[in-house]
């Protein structure tokens, strides 16, 4: 057990505890650099703990191990789990709205476009209780 393999677990924990502020922050949530920079000084602090060890035979402990051990759950997590796939046809922030009716309160025919030429248009769909 060394302060640097310690160390490294600690910081792969964090990494892990760190993900979901990071998701929640708009402009971090597409690169999650914060957390993957994290999950790379754990691995660099794991490299120099086996290096430091013994530089003719270098080994992990148990600590170095439980942070590769992390840093490999949380890559199979992101690239398997984590990853939301696009849906088709799906719209998103600042593109035009593809074309679409809906029924009005009143019963009548209502197209975003009739309100798009007023001025900026605010969506919102409430899903109700259920």
């Amino acid at each position: 057990m060394t302060p640097l393999s310690v160390s490294s677990l600690v910081v792969a924990i964090l990494g892990w505890v760190t993900y979901v502020p990071v998701v929640k922050t708009p402009g971090l949530r597409k690169t999650l650099w914060p957390t993957r920079a994290l999950f790379v000084l754990a691995l660099v602090l794991v490299g120099i703990s086996a290096i430091n060890a013994g530089p003719a035979d270098p080994k992990l402990d148990a600590f170095g191990i439980a942070t590769c051990v992390l840093c490999g759950l949380f890559a199979v997590a992101f690239v398997v789990i984590l990853r939301v796939p696009k849906a088709p046809g799906r719209p998103e922030a600042g593109k035009p709205l593809p074309l679409f009716q809906v029924t009005s309160e009143e019963g009548k025919p209502v197209s975003p476009d009739d309100y798009a030429r007023k001025g900026p248009l605010l969506l919102v769909f409430f899903r109700g209780f259920w």
